[in-house]
């Protein structure tokens, strides 16, 4: 909720985490499971499904040794948005066209 609060003094520090923690395995992952989750709240399946577009974009094919994803994170990312996208496109889940940017 603070990545998204419109208080810099909130915003700020919580933005630097999220992006420490895009460095650790499994993270988009993560984003995307709270993205599923029906009882999240809506701005936060939002912000979790931009944050996992991002991760997808800096980490699949990274410039810096190092820094991307392994190929059965990949394999992994890739079932979870496609099982998701079948989900979002008969109406089960929101932010369809977001989450197809992934």
């Amino acid at each position: 909720r603070a990545a998204a609060s419109a208080d810099a003094q909130m915003r700020v520090p919580a933005h630097r985490q999220l992006q420490e923690l895009e460095a650790q395995p499994g993270f988009a992952s993560l984003l995307l499971e709270a993205y599923a989750d029906a009882n999240a709240d809506p701005q936060g399946r939002l912000l979790a499904v931009l944050m996992c577009k991002n991760v997808v974009d800096r980490c699949w094919q990274p410039r810096t040794a190092g820094q991307g994803m392994d190929d059965e994170e990949r394999r992994y990312t890739k079932e979870c948005v496609l099982k998701l996208v079948t989900l979002a496109v008969t109406g089960a889940l929101p932010y369809l066209v977001e989450l197809t940017l992934v």
